[in-house]
């Protein structure tokens, strides 16, 4: 079986992505050079592609459920360090993809069993299931959110789909966008750094970031702008929700203690509001005064 590589700078960490479609790599490499490495991989994702042409149908309702729920079972072996995804055959999800995620050997494997018309979809969606968890063991979290970067400070807009996150980065004029879907908050050197995830954004190409983190937002749409800041135990309760391993997995139960303590340690000294929003930019003039 031949396989096709790239290497991916996500976080500030280097991970070696091999796939048996070369299209598909092709396309990872067109994304903005900043995201393309040159350093040795500390994170190994091999991607199996096998087309199955009868469930086209099936597919494309699978794609609709991972944009909008959990995307897989997750069921750890009794050591702790490896991950098996999609094992159970009365999860709907094994039929489109299954594999395993090695958090102690930093390498994982998934096979991908759909129409072609949808590799590009899966692909995405395995890279991220993988990177929840080797981002996880580095102490980064994976946030449902929108971040811009304005003057050199990153603003992160969190909420569930249709919540404005998408509407906040268009309406972010001369300001860049990391990423309008999927974000990952890393600590370094005691400070909070937010980075762009390359994959899944809707508008703009994905920015790398690397920026650090100045405020965090909830965010609503209503007829008002209107910000309520959070107490810190409120903050880090509101962010998990919004973290996705609690989005991407039906189980959860091995790493909420772990997320619980990562959140507020990410948190610690940000200050975090419900945002509340009309669909112009004057928010941006609201918020300078918090």
């Amino acid at each position: 079986m031949d396989f096709f590589s790239t290497k991916l700078k996500i976080a500030g960490l280097t991970f070696l992505i091999k796939s048996t479609e070369k299209e598909l790599i092709e396309l990872t490499e067109r994304r903005p050079p900043a995201f393309i490495s040159k350093s040795a991989p500390v994170i190994e994702i091999e991607l199996v592609f096998r087309e199955k042409k009868s469930s086209f149908a099936e597919a494309k309702d699978s794609r609709k459920k991972i944009n909008s729920g959990y995307v897989a079972d997750l069921e750890m072996d009794k050591k702790g360090k490896k991950f098996f995804v999609n094992r159970k055959k009365n999860f709907p999800s094994p039929k489109f993809y299954k594999g395993f995620i090695d958090t102690k050997k930093n390498s994982c494997f998934f096979e991908i069993n759909v129409p072609k018309l949808f590799y590009p979809d899966f692909f995405g969606v395995c890279i991220r299931v993988a990177s929840i968890l080797f981002l996880l063991k580095k102490n980064a979290l994976l946030v449902h959110s929108s971040a811009v970067n304005k003057g050199g400070k990153c603003f992160l807009f969190v909420g569930p789909g249709g919540s404005g996150k998408t509407t906040i980065a268009r309406l972010s004029r001369n300001s860049t966008v990391l990423n309008d879907d999927i974000n990952i908050l890393r600590k370094l050197n005691g400070i909070t750094m937010v980075y762009g995830f390359p994959f899944l954004g809707k508008i703009t190409p994905p920015n790398p970031g690397g920026i650090p983190l100045k405020n965090v937002f909830f965010v609503k749409k209503e007829k008002a702008n209107y910000f309520t800041k959070l107490s810190r135990i409120d903050s880090v309760v509101s962010l998990l929700k919004n973290e996705f391993s609690s989005l991407c997995f039906s189980q959860t139960k091995y790493l909420f203690s772990k997320n619980f303590g990562m959140a507020a340690d990410l948190l610690a000294g940000i200050d975090c509001y419900v945002m509340e929003f009309t669909l112009e930019n004057d928010f941006w003039k609201d918020m300078q005064g918090l």
